[in-house]
């Protein structure tokens, strides 16, 4: 048996569960409507009328528009004016890939020693 691919046992075994929850749901949220076409023809939905909701995913443009001033202030503050900096806005642990970014990380500072990655905290 493959261990990777379709027709791996975890592949199987993922699908099998993924059509039970779906065949269970009531509702689903997805981030676009451009996705719907495809989800609701996914075993578990397929021919039934379930309730989509859609959460935008957005930003306001004017909150967050380019400032250069604000830059030069923010990069000054965090002592980055000459280095190029890597910006990571995801999650730690979970789902994300934090393992493989901390290796990225380490390897572009290595390849690049003006390169940072500050830690941002929320606010």
């Amino acid at each position: 048996m493959p261990i990777t691919g379709k027709r791996s046992v975890p592949y199987r075994l993922t699908k099998a569960m993924e059509s039970r929850a779906l065949q269970a749901s009531d509702g689903i949220v997805t981030l676009t409507e451009k996705i719907w076409p495809e989800i609701k023809d996914w075993k578990g939905l397929r021919e039934r009328d379930v309730v989509h909701e859609v959460v935008p995913c957005c930003t306001d443009l004017d909150r967050f528009r380019f400032q250069q001033s604000e830059r030069d202030r923010v990069r000054a503050e965090l002592s980055l004016q000459d280095r190029f900096v890597l910006v990571y806005s995801g999650s730690i642990g979970g789902w994300y890939l934090t393992d493989k970014t901390a290796d990225f990380f380490c390897r572009a500072v290595k390849a690049k020693s003006k390169w940072s990655f500050p830690v941002a905290h929320r606010r």
